[in-house]
């Protein structure tokens, strides 16, 4: 193992004995395995919120200056201060997404998701292009969803082996560079827009290929850019031990929370 690929091992290594004491939560299971291009929303169960309320009220201003910000590669907003009514948003694009393309599926992505979700006080979004995420206030990490896309394709069981262990390091060197980019700058209660295409200032993101025979194996990672090292790091950690598990030859394969998601396949998604 040569010093380039040994250092994101070397990384992993000792996330894995840092998080021993803490080991990551398990996805649950009741999510069902959908197709690789479905949008996904979710809404937390639990506290409720009324039309009109004052955080009704913050949760629509924040997305408005969230939608206004400058074009950008991730956008954070919350409005308000009174403790229950705060509403906090963010909003995160893949990275080779363009930013007009950004800022579309952005503006696509709310209204659907306050439809989704009309009074529920935490929801997440994912479409094909981008992450939408509220809530009163964010977590560093609290694994309440998980979303599972898949293709039931497989590759022959003959290069099951090879596939896994080139899948397997390409996670392990994207996880380690995604988790080791620095933190964006503090935040602020005026709209802001954080990261950009020529310093990727703040976007805990990682893209990268394997060979994998006469194919190519492409993968992302990427953290909600507000999370520290360590709690990205043990975000990351349920992707692994859960796709080393589930997904033993599968040619395309994701998986997304609230805080991290991975997705990997056979041909280049990124187009």
């Amino acid at each position: 193992m040569d010093k380039k690929s040994i250092i994101p091992f070397l990384c992993f290594l000792q996330v894995l004995i840092n998080v021993a004491s803490n080991p990551p939560a398990k996805p649950p299971p009741s999510e069902p395995l959908q197709k690789m291009n479905t949008d996904i929303f979710k809404c937390r169960d639990g506290e409720k919120f009324q039309p009109r309320s004052e955080f009704d009220l913050n949760l629509k201003l924040a997305f408005d200056q969230l939608i206004s910000a400058e074009k950008s590669s991730w956008y954070f907003k919350y409005v308000g201060d009174k403790p229950g009514s705060t509403a906090t948003t963010m909003a995160m694009c893949l990275d080779y997404v363009n930013e007009d393309q950004c800022v579309v599926c952005i503006k696509t992505a709310i209204p659907l998701l306050r439809q989704k979700c009309p009074n529920q006080k935490e929801a997440v979004a994912w479409m094909q292009k981008c992450m939408i995420h509220y809530s009163v206030t964010f977590k560093e990490f609290d694994p309440w969803f998980w979303a599972f896309l898949g293709d039931k394709t497989k590759v022959p069981e003959n290069e099951v082996l090879l596939f896994e262990q080139k899948k397997g390091n390409l996670m392990l060197e994207l996880s380690a560079k995604a988790a080791k980019i620095n933190q964006a700058p503090k935040y602020s209660t005026d709209a802001v827009a954080f990261g950009s295409k020529t310093t990727n200032q703040g976007l805990k993101y990682s893209t990268g290929t394997a060979a994998f025979g006469s194919k190519t194996i492409y993968m992302a990672m990427q953290c909600s850019p507000y999370l520290l090292q360590d709690t990205c790091n043990q975000c990351f950690l349920t992707i692994h031990f859960t796709i080393g598990v589930a997904t033993k030859g599968d040619v395309a394969y994701a998986m997304f929370s609230p805080y991290c998601y991975m997705k990997y396949a056979l041909y280049d998604f990124r187009k």
